[in-house]
């Protein structure tokens, strides 16, 4: 049996593609139909949110500050900056991208595979092109194109 990929995310041969999670996923490669390769950005929106209400938390400091007291307003400066800091942390880390394999096995569409690294993403991809071009069916219906 012929061996296209072995990494600690998948495993791809002549007649497998494994996907290695904490309960592996294994497709045989002859029953991929209408593969495609995705690229999916991380949504910001709740960063969004995160950071205007830091912005109002901020304003409502500000006028805690003068109306009810000094300790009133450094409570609210505190919430400001910790939603502050905890809207930029998740923003800087919500910037990663997923790139999933997604093809109908059975009827059913499924991804097959994903990873946030582009490098093993391409691996995985051109591993699984191989194999399927070493089979010998007709290979119009798999729409995979060549990783770049």
């Amino acid at each position: 049996m012929r061996t296209y990929y072995r990494g600690p995310d998948a495993f791809v041969t002549a007649e497998r593609f494994v996907w290695l999670m904490d309960t592996p996923r294994i497709v045989p490669v002859r029953e991929l139909r209408a593969i495609q390769r995705i690229e999916h950005a991380a949504r910001t929106r709740s960063t969004d949110a995160l950071m205007i209400m830091a912005g109002g938390l901020a304003t409502f400091a500000a006028a805690g500050w003068m109306t009810v007291g000094a300790v009133a307003g450094a409570t609210l400066a505190i919430l400001a900056v910790t939603a502050m800091v905890v809207a930029v942390c998740s923003r800087q880390s919500s910037g990663a991208r997923s790139y999933r394999i997604v093809a109908t096995v059975r009827g059913a569409r499924t991804t097959i595979f994903e990873s946030r690294d582009l490098r093993v993403f391409n691996q995985v991809t051109r591993a699984l092109k191989r194999s399927l071009e070493n089979d010998l069916r007709n290979h119009a219906d798999y729409g995979l194109a060549v990783a770049s």
